[in-house]
């Protein structure tokens, strides 16, 4: 097996024709998906489909019934996307262009004369993908272009990639090895003084080095209560110091699919509170991933690690679902949450996430990726969960 997997030209004709199939299945004539350079959600239809990664001008990805499937965007995008996808057919379009700026060499066509190409009127309907980023611009155009229904189409993309090939679990090893590699860095690099920020740039150096070609969300270093409170965390200039608690979060993308880990550490003595914290999300993870195999429900799934917090009286800082599919987005379905009916099968990647936040002290989390298997669940990281000490 190649240290840089890909995934093979054929296997983006596979899920193309798959797509069609599902398209007839539900009555669809053509689907349409929207996709831009944001890192967590923006870049998944367009990576899915055709492997394109989209920056500066969005596009969207059209794929009809019946037809060639192609790219439509801007003219700044229509070489980029020729040179860097696995997509031959392009067009420019109106609604990408930037309202200031001229193309004098590009033919640029009005969406509408895009649309009325797919032959989908009256009585037709159109699935869309990813509208709910879609541009209100973009959307008005495309309902004025036709009299087409239009109708959510993102769970058969989700569907579709819920269970993962060879090459792709091939390809998100990868990029599990990546946020490894990430996290012993920023491990390494956490000490008295040395700002959050620092943290974060060893952490990504590494990665890069590794193959990552960026990350689908950005790198969060969080230092003490402050920092650590909340969710979300932005990494910043802060001295780290003595007594704080340090959380860290890799999630970097490698040829499109990504690798999510979190761990701890402190510098010097710290709360006491935080340890206990550690260690029950630590078992509410392992816990977890016991329960992770095929025919397993998502909502048994989720109540391992809630039970888990509940029973260490920490269920009121359990901040949301932990345990969700990785791909082509860092966050995707299928989501495990105390509702879900969604059953587990083989190939499947989760990642289980145990979430402790806006306690008195601040919050942490431990998260690690794991493949369904035939018999059970395969870590796809070799990291030590417990507190990383340093010496303050």
């Amino acid at each position: 097996m190649s240290d840089r997997p890909r995934i093979p030209d054929e296997e983006f004709a596979l899920r193309q024709a798959r797509l069609r199939e599902e398209l007839a299945s539900a009555g669809m004539d053509a689907l349409i998906a929207y996709a831009d350079q944001h890192a967590t959600f923006g870049q998944q239809n367009a990576r899915y489909l055709f492997d394109y990664q989209p920056h500066f001008e969005a596009c969207l990805v059209v794929v009809p019934r019946e037809g060639d499937a192609f790219i439509a965007t801007g003219p700044e995008s229509e070489a980029f996307v020729r040179a860097s996808s696995r997509c031959e057919s392009v067009r420019n379009i109106d609604a990408f262009c930037h309202p200031d700026e001229e193309y004098p060499h590009s033919r640029i066509e009005p969406l509408a004369d895009v649309m009325r190409g797919l032959g989908v009127g009256g009585g037709g309907t159109i699935g869309i993908a990813g509208s709910e980023f879609l541009p209100h611009k973009v959307w008005e155009s495309l309902r004025a272009s036709t009299d087409a229904a239009f109708v959510e189409a993102d769970a058969i993309l989700t569907g579709l990639r819920a269970v993962k090939s060879a090459a792709e679990i091939a390809v998100i090893r990868r990029a599990y090895r990546i946020a490894q590699a990430g996290m012993e860095a920023a491990l390494d690099a956490i000490a008295p003084g040395v700002t959050e920020r620092d943290v974060a740039a060893e952490a990504e150096y590494a990665m890069r080095r590794m193959g990552s070609e960026g990350m689908g969300i950005d790198t969060i270093v969080g230092a003490g209560r402050e920092n650590t409170h909340a969710i979300l965390t932005r990494t910043t200039t802060r001295p780290i110091g003595a007594g704080d608690h340090v959380l860290v979060t890799l999630a970097p993308r490698y040829e499109g699919y990504h690798g999510a880990i979190a761990r701890v550490a402190a510098v010097g003595a710290i709360d006491t509170e935080i340890e206990r914290a550690m260690t029950v999300a630590i078992e509410a993870q392992e816990r977890t991933c016991a329960a992770l195999r095929p025919g397993a429900t998502g909502a048994e799934i989720d109540g391992v690690a809630r039970d888990t917090c509940r029973e260490a009286d920490l269920e009121q800082h359990f901040a949301y679902s932990g345990v969700h599919s990785v791909g082509v987005a860092e966050f995707e379905p299928p989501i495990l949450t105390s509702w879900s009916r969604e059953t587990l099968r083989p190939g499947m990647v989760f990642s289980i996430d145990i979430p402790i936040f806006f306690a008195p002290w601040g919050g942490l989390r431990v998260e690690d990726g794991f493949l369904v298997t035939e018999n059970g669940a395969e870590p796809l990281q070799d990291c030590p969960k417990p507190i990383r000490y340093v010496a303050a």
